[in-house]
């Protein structure tokens, strides 16, 4: 699974990038279905800022910053 949106605001600066440096696969554990666990593998993009130039990865509300 992956976000819909086109850009990403850069946690450094603020400002909005579509300007995409690399993919990053995640793996998130979900709550279970019965007694079996449940995983989705995400695909965070990760964007490099147009105005200072750092790298940042998009943040994803349905996901807490510290992935499992």
């Amino acid at each position: 699974m992956e976000s819909t949106e086109r850009e990403s605001h850069c946690h450094h600066c603020g400002t909005k990038s579509n300007r995409l440096h690399q993919n990053h696969r995640d793996v998130v554990k979900d709550l279970s279905w019965g007694e079996q666990p449940v995983f989705l593998e995400i695909n965070r993009r990760q964007f490099k800022c147009k105005k200072c130039g750092k790298p940042f990865s998009e943040k994803l509300d349905f996901v807490n910053n510290r992935i499992t």
